[in-house]
């Protein structure tokens, strides 16, 4: 019992030789293990990037119209929470998934964008291709899912998607 006891409680060098260290050039001065160990670092492409910007590739790429229609910020962000009021008013009784949250709002309002300066000085990072989605893009074009059918169908769902909400807010408004 002794012996397991000091085993469970052996100094971490010796129980466990620990988190595998970032291989690096030991006579590179920046970069030795000792000095990038028990680091955070942010690995990025390097680049901000708009969040629909990122995306246009996908939508070019698998035969997809990319949207032309820009709305205000201020307008998505209520249209999120008066639908998520309606939902917390009906879900009881109609069982829907919320097409926008408040949370998805401000995700895709707001640029994020994270510095990797600190992994270029301790150990040499650099982005190869910085936003470049060119090899995801031909993976999914080769493995089928290029969209077939005409790209004016996306226009005429967000019309129909546009007036079903109108409908569904006037039933939902008048039965009350």
């Amino acid at each position: 019992m002794v012996a397991l006891l000091r085993e469970q409680t052996a100094a971490p060098s010796e129980a466990s030789p620990g988190p595998p260290s970032v291989p690096c050039d030991p006579l590179s001065p920046p970069c030795s293990s000792s000095s990038v160990a028990g680091h955070a670092f942010f690995i990025s492409d390097g680049r901000p990037v708009n969040h629909f910007e990122y995306f246009r590739p996908w939508f070019d790429g698998l035969g997809h119209a990319f949207p032309v229609l820009n709305l205000p910020f201020a307008f998505i962000l209520a249209f999120a929470y008066l639908q998520e009021f309606a939902y917390r008013l009906v879900y009881w009784l109609f069982p829907f998934t919320p097409f926008v949250t408040p949370a998805e709002a401000y995700k895709s309002g707001i640029a994020h964008y994270f510095s990797c300066r600190k992994a270029e000085l301790m150990f040499g990072y650099r982005p190869t291709r910085p936003n470049d989605q060119t090899q995801a893009v031909e993976y999914y074009v080769r493995k089928g899912y290029v969209r077939s059918s005409p790209k004016g169908m996306s226009t005429l769902a967000v019309i129909l998607g546009a007036v079903l909400c109108l409908l569904f807010g006037l039933v939902l408004f008048k039965c009350q």
